[in-house]
């Protein structure tokens, strides 16, 4: 009678392969989400959009009813309004 070696993968060497593939794909996730964020962080904000009129909300506390106000910038010279 021959001796038949198993051919089959154990389970255990299963979820290790599971659980790399998913660490893989979640460092590769990690990195691609952060590309976009970096991106965005280096155009610098125009002070120039500034200009003009704004609806403010100066409630004292979030559950206060609401107060708004106009705040009006006129012009931003040297980053100062």
């Amino acid at each position: 009678m021959r001796n038949i070696s198993r051919r089959f993968i154990p389970a255990s060497t299963v979820d290790v392969v599971q659980m790399k593939t998913t660490k893989v794909a979640l460092v590769v996730l990690a990195v691609l989400s952060g590309v976009g964020t970096l991106r965005a962080q280096d155009v610098a904000p125009n002070a120039n959009d500034l200009v003009g009129a704004s609806q403010v909300d100066l409630r004292p506390t979030p559950d206060a009813d609401a107060y708004f106000q106009v705040l009006l910038i006129s012009s931003v010279e040297d980053g100062s309004i």
